[in-house]
C-alpha cells in the first residue's frame, strides 16, 4: 500500500537541538524569529499564516533542513507555497489520526505525500511515520478487544437506527395517552360525585331506612 521513501532508513529525533543550523539551505535558523521561508529568492512569509509558518518551522527544525530546499527549480514560489502548506496540513492530519481513521484516509495522505516527494519536497519522514502508523493500526484492529468493540459499536448503531424508526410510533402512543388522560380526568370527576353520594349513604344515620 505504501511505497518506500527516500529517508525511510533515517533514525533522527523529532526535535533536535534548536542550536543546530540548517545545512544546505539559504540561511539558517536557531529560533522561530529567525525562520524565513524563501523560494527561488522570493520570501513567501506573507503568503503563510503565522500558525502554519510555526508548524512548518517545527517540521523543518525536526529534520534540520528546509523541507522545500529540494523542490524542482521549475516550480515557482506561488506553487511552492502551496506545496509547503499541503505538507504542513498532511503532517497535522498524521499527528491527529486515530485508530478509527479509515484506511482510505491513510491511503489518500500517502498518495498526496508521494506527489509532494516527486516534486522534490522532503516528506520521506512523514511517509515513514504514516506507513508505521498504518501497520500499527492494522495489527491493533486485529486484537480481540478491538474486534469486539467494532462489533459492539455496529450493534449500537443498529439499535439507535431502530429507536429512530420507532419514534413516530412512540409519538402516536404519547398523543393517544394524553387523550386518554384527558378523558380519564373527566370521568374521574363524575366518579368522585358518585363516590361522595355512596359514602353519604353509607354514613347516614342508622335510623334512616333507605328502602323507604
Amino acid at each position: 500500500m505504501f511505497g518506500k521513501t527516500r529517508d525511510e532508513s533515517e533514525n533522527s529525533e523529532d526535535f533536535p537541538s534548536k542550536n543546530v543550523g540548517v545545512a544546505g539551505c539559504q540561511g539558517s535558523f536557531i529560533d522561530f524569529k529567525e525562520f524565513n521561508i524563501t523560494v527561488n529568492g522570493f520570501s513567501v512569509d506573507s503568503m503563510v499564516t503565522e500558525n502554519m509558518r510555526r508548524k512548518y518551522y517545527e517540521l523543518c527544525l525536526a529534520r534540520n533542513t528546509y523541507l522545500h530546499h529540494g523542490l524542482l527549480k521549475s516550480i515557482n514560489h506561488i506553487f511552492a507555497t502551496g506545496i509547503i502548506l499541503e505538507t504542513t496540513t498532511i503532517a497535522d492530519y498524521i499527528r491527529g489520526c486515530k485508530l478509527s481513521t479509515s484506511d482510505d484516509d491513510f491511503a489518500m495522505w500517502d498518495k498526496r505525500l508521494n506527489v509532494l516527494e516527486v516534486s522534490g519536497m522532503n516528506v520521506g519522514f512523514l511517509r515513514s511515520r504514516l506507513s508505521y502508523l498504518v501497520s500499527l493500526a492494522t495489527k491493533t484492529r486485529q486484537i480481540p478487544e478491538s474486534k469486539r468493540y467494532a462489533e459492539a459499536k455496529l450493534e449500537r448503531g443498529c439499535m439507535e437506527q431502530e429507536i429512530q424508526s420507532l419514534k413516530p410510533r412512540l409519538r402516536e402512543l404519547k398523543q393517544a395517552t394524553r387523550k386518554l388522560e384527558i378523558e380519564m380526568d373527566v370521568l374521574e370527576a363524575k366518579i368522585q360525585i358518585y363516590e361522595r353520594t355512596f359514602e353519604e349513604e353509607a354514613n347516614s344515620p342508622w335510623s334512616r331506612d333507605p328502602r323507604k
